[in-house]
């Protein structure tokens, strides 16, 4: 009896820390080309870091590793990190206009931008976000076909300023 007890601790211990041995599905060894060109219509997460800011850290810490978002990017994403300031990170986040870090950005496999994500955000709230710009819900291209046939509606312009405001891009806000 003591031994049977003794293996479903065991057993339940495994089980336990398996999910946290599953790591976020980071793509390594590809350049954002390579990716792009073998996405094959699936979405693709940039998550732009830097190593010495704090909010970074955090991200990877509670958000990527929550079981959640691992199991939502596994199904529905590529994903590639980059450092900002390291390899070819700085030509990458010029490319996207990134003023500030963490910043998450979505892109199609032409590497056209859906939307992004700015800063540190709790892990449902990430989650929902991601769920959102997969359902296609207030994104750059869906605004841009509610404004191409209801230019006068101001709710609409007024939320694709301001998408285009965050990713830099002032003249396009204006």
């Amino acid at each position: 009896m003591k031994n049977l007890l003794i293996i479903c601790y065991a057993l339940l211990l495994f089980l336990g820390c398996s999910s946290v041995s599953n790591p976020y599905p980071w793509i390594k060894n590809q350049t954002l080309d390579q990716i792009l060109k073998d996405s094959k219509d699936k979405l693709i997460l940039i998550d732009f870091e830097t190593e010495w800011w704090t909010w970074c850290d955090r991200l990877d810490a509670d958000t990527y590793s929550n079981n959640e978002v691992k199991l939502f990017a596994n199904n529905n994403l590529l994903s590639l990190k980059v450092d900002a300031e390291k390899g070819t990170g700085p030509e990458i986040a010029k490319k996207y206009k990134i003023k500030g870090f963490p910043t998450a950005i979505i892109v199609n496999s032409r590497g056209e931008e859906i939307d992004r994500i700015i800063g540190y955000l709790a892990p449902n709230f990430f989650l929902n976000e991601l769920k959102r710009i997969k359902s296609g819900k207030n994104t750059i291209p869906s605004l841009l076909l509610d404004f191409q046939s209801n230019p006068e509606n101001f709710s609409t312009l007024f939320t694709l300023a301001k998408k285009y405001e965050s990713r830099g891009d002032i003249a396009s806000a204006k």
